[in-house]
């Protein structure tokens, strides 16, 4: 139905559409991601991203204080919740780790991740839900040091 002269136009509701634009770009992201071919790489690159999307606004961390880290809570997302698509997420997930929802929810992330070792994904878990590595301003000092420990244990993971 087309707007006639005196109709006024409906106003945008902002929010919504800036929620839209952030999960554009945010599966954007994930898709440069996915793209390395490289897994070693790939892993590193994963490392780097998610401290720099969380660094950018630490209110995205899927993680609320006295009750942890969730995959999903509201639009808030943890660091492998991330790469669960919105039609694979399911509530049943809360409270397990990435290895066990790899094993229980068979094809909730994506191959390029699925294909990932067990361990870095249970590290990058524990380092996204560690409340040490994170404060108001981003990553903390630890953090820093424990994401550098990371990227030299990647090169002992067997792929």
């Amino acid at each position: 139905m087309s707007a006639g002269k005196g109709d006024k136009p409906r106003p945008v509701n902002r929010t919504n559409w800036e929620t839209n634009y952030d999960r554009i770009k945010e599966n954007d992201r994930i898709q440069k991601l996915l793209s390395i071919e490289d897994k070693r790489e790939r892993m590193r690159a994963i490392l780097d991203d998610t401290v720099q999307y969380y660094s950018e606004d630490i209110s995205r961390r899927g993680y609320e204080l006295g009750d942890g880290c969730f995959y999903r809570l509201g639009d808030k997302k943890c660091a492998i919740g991330r790469f669960i698509p919105d039609e694979k997420y399911s509530i049943e997930m809360e409270d397990e780790g990435a290895t066990t929802i790899k094993s229980r929810f068979p094809d909730c992330l994506p191959p390029e991740i699925e294909e990932l070792p067990s361990k870095f994904l249970e590290t990058l878990q524990f380092f996204h839900d560690n409340a040490f590595n994170w404060d108001e301003e981003g990553l903390t000092e630890q953090g820093k040091e424990y994401i550098e420990s990371l990227k030299k244990e990647i090169d002992n993971f067997k792929i």
